[in-house]
């Protein structure tokens, strides 16, 4: 993991070339603990982080890392597909809540569980091919 995360770190201080990592979060009590988490993380690898915890929802640290003012954040993958990618099976789920129709935010909220679930897994098997052995 840590192996991974010094990647990620160093591929996100090279957009801005500094030798900061900017970590932000979500403003609720779960994604300031991930957001100082990542942020330590950050820290154990060598590398400097400044935290720019407690920004707001998921629209404005999208539009933070969009604009290269963090260089990341924790995003719940369900939250990805869904609202920032918002193509494909967000539109069921968004146009299901718009229409207070259940089967049409199924439609989108199934598959994108199974999709959520499967880069889960797939990250997991990433993760565990390159993390040194113990």
């Amino acid at each position: 993991m840590r192996w991974a995360l010094l990647v990620l770190a160093a591929l996100a201080a090279c957009g801005r070339g500094a030798d900061v990592i900017v970590v932000g979060s979500k403003n609720f009590t779960e994604q300031r603990i991930l957001g100082e988490l990542l942020a330590q993380t950050v820290e154990s690898v060598g590398l400097r982080a400044e935290r720019k915890l407690d920004l707001g929802g998921t629209f404005v640290c999208d539009a933070a890392i969009r604009a290269g003012q963090i260089d990341m954040y924790v995003e719940y993958t369900g939250t990805a597909l869904a609202a920032i990618l918002k193509g494909g099976l967000g539109v069921f789920i968004f146009r299901g809540v718009a229409m207070v129709d259940n089967r049409t935010i199924l439609a989108g909220a199934l598959p994108a569980a199974a999709l959520a679930v499967g880069a889960e897994l797939a990250l997991g098997a990433v993760e565990r091919r390159v993390r040194p052995p113990r």
